[in-house]
């Protein structure tokens, strides 16, 4: 079975991945390690002012790197 980017979640991974994203609010990042693959990916590289922030349950997260 085919699985995309899209439909996949971390569990579907072979090895563990953690993506780690920024509270816009709080600025305290995020380590995200569950659930649905994508919006964790979009929400690690959504530069602000380039991208908009990724809203998962209560919280807006971007990228804020170095």
């Amino acid at each position: 079975m085919l699985v995309t980017v899209a439909d996949a979640g971390f569990a579907v991974l072979f090895n563990p991945l953690q993506v780690v994203a920024t509270d816009m609010w709080t600025r305290e990042p995020v380590v995200l390690e569950a659930g649905e693959l994508w919006p964790a990916v979009q929400a690690s590289m959504a530069v602000p002012g380039l991208f908009p922030p990724v809203r998962l349950g209560e919280r807006y997260l971007v990228w804020m790197g170095a």
